[in-house]
């Protein structure tokens, strides 16, 4: 536990490092900076995606999911908690740079996709839990705090509190990894992987404006793809 523990405060450090730049940048470089983000989120979830034994399963954990984020209407509840943590926030807007048109929960949304839905916080929570070796979780720390210095940087004060959804998922996973990790097999893993990889990838398209997407309504799939995986492997 105390490794996921770490890695929320590089997350918050680097958030706040960003949030320093974000006051000696420009718009315009920020915008860039975004735009970057977005591009660059692409070609990531593509290397996920790869990462896929059975495209069919990751198609139908995609669809699936989203329509259960949409029954559910996930994405209105994310707002809504969005818009509770930034009432009960506005003492950060004295101290922190912000934008009229900082949108706080597609920030936190945004942070905590990239951040959770990857194979090091799956497997680095794993081997956390069960064996003690932190190795995977600090490694995923390197690569976490440059994310968040760049995404705070562009995207302002919403996504330090993505390190929530990291202490929360990544701690839950720690904790329980004994049990969960006898039941997720790497076929299982891999399928989850992918539609992670895919979640990455309509990130990416959303942040750089190519087209506006509710990702809260995909997250249900991240829970899918192993249910699916393993009916598949059941039935053929």
């Amino acid at each position: 536990m105390w490794c996921t523990v770490v890695n929320v405060g590089v997350i918050l450090i680097a958030g706040v490092v960003g949030l320093f730049l974000r006051g000696r940048l420009s718009k315009r470089y920020e915008e860039a900076v975004i735009l970057a983000l977005g591009i660059a989120a692409i070609p990531l979830g593509i290397s996920l995606f790869l990462e896929t034994k059975n495209p069919l399963v990751v198609l139908i954990s995609v669809t699936v999911g989203f329509f259960l984020g949409c029954l559910w209407r996930l994405q209105d509840r994310f707002d809504r908690v969005g818009d509770w943590l930034k009432e009960h926030t506005r003492f950060l807007e004295k101290v922190v740079p912000h934008r009229k048109e900082d949108n706080f929960t597609n920030a936190f949304v945004t942070a905590s996709v990239v951040f959770l839905v990857g194979p090091l916080a799956l497997m680095g929570s794993f081997q956390a839990g069960v064996t003690g070796d932190c190795t995977l979780i600090f490694t995923k720390c390197i690569f976490d705090f440059f994310a968040t210095l760049i995404f705070a940087a562009g995207m302002g004060e919403g996504v330090l509190f993505s390190a929530l959804s990291v202490l929360l998922f990544q701690g839950a996973i720690t904790l329980l990894s004994s049990l969960v990790g006898q039941v997720l097999t790497d076929a299982m893993i891999a399928e989850l992987t992918a539609v992670g990889g895919v979640m990455i990838m309509a990130m990416g398209i959303n942040v750089s404006g190519i087209r506006n997407i509710k990702m809260g309504d995909f997250l249900p799939a991240i829970l899918v793809a192993p249910i699916i995986a393993y009916l598949w492997g059941l039935v053929f």
